[in-house]
């Protein structure tokens, strides 16, 4: 006869404490990855661990096999910090990699008809965006304002050319505006101004 499931009814569920503070509240017996809570694979593959080390940090550990005690993938600290890789943050955002891989340790992805972009902001001040343009034929670009294709700084098509203040550049740098340099300038080849053309031969300059 097949047997009726039975429930058990708790206002709030301690595991081990006999005072639980929330509907389900997990009290470590020792503050590492030996301890909190658990969830592993049917074929013990592959083990997760959610624990408050000594320092205060929650980590969210991994390991491979699931009877390993798992080592930390992801660090909250007590004050907000955030590390990835990184055991001990030292910012919002701490991201850390020791590996042979030629690909970016960090990707912004877009599917859609956005931007794949980052803000960079001081509050009431200042805003600059940096990344690709889905609008502009996928050109790269820094912005001087909330967003790209308005306020391009700095423009980098997909062939390599590059435009300051000039989204459609069309040579390897295309500026539009006043250029200042300091120092030694060295050209390979003819220099064309306005309608002239300067061609170095030797230590000489033939217009």
């Amino acid at each position: 006869r097949a047997s009726t499931p039975s429930f058990i009814m708790f206002n709030d569920l301690g595991v081990g404490t006999t005072a639980p503070q929330t509907k389900l509240h997990l009290r470590q017996d020792v503050d590492d990855n030996t301890d909190g809570f658990r969830i592993s694979r049917t074929n013990s593959a592959a083990s997760y661990s959610q624990y408050i080390d000594t320092s205060a940090r929650f980590n969210i550990g991994y390991s491979n096999p699931s009877t390993a005690d798992p080592a930390p993938q992801i660090t909250l600290d007590q004050n907000g910090l955030v590390g990835i890789g990184s055991e001990i943050p030292q910012t919002k955002l701490d991201i850390y990699d020791n590996s042979a891989g030629l690909g970016g340790i960090i990707q912004v992805a877009q599917d859609g008809a956005g931007d794949a972009a980052i803000d960079f902001q001081l509050v009431g001040t200042r805003e600059y965006t940096l990344g690709i343009d889905n609008d502009d034929s996928d050109k790269f670009k820094l912005s001087g304002s909330a967003g790209l294709g308005s306020n391009d700084l700095l423009t980098v098509t997909s062939d390599g050319k590059v435009g300051i203040n000039n989204t459609a550049p069309t040579s390897k740098l295309d500026v539009v505006g006043d250029v200042k340099v300091s120092g030694i300038s060295t050209f390979s080849g003819n220099v064309h101004i306005g309608s002239a053309v300067v061609s170095a031969t030797g230590s000489s300059l033939d217009f």
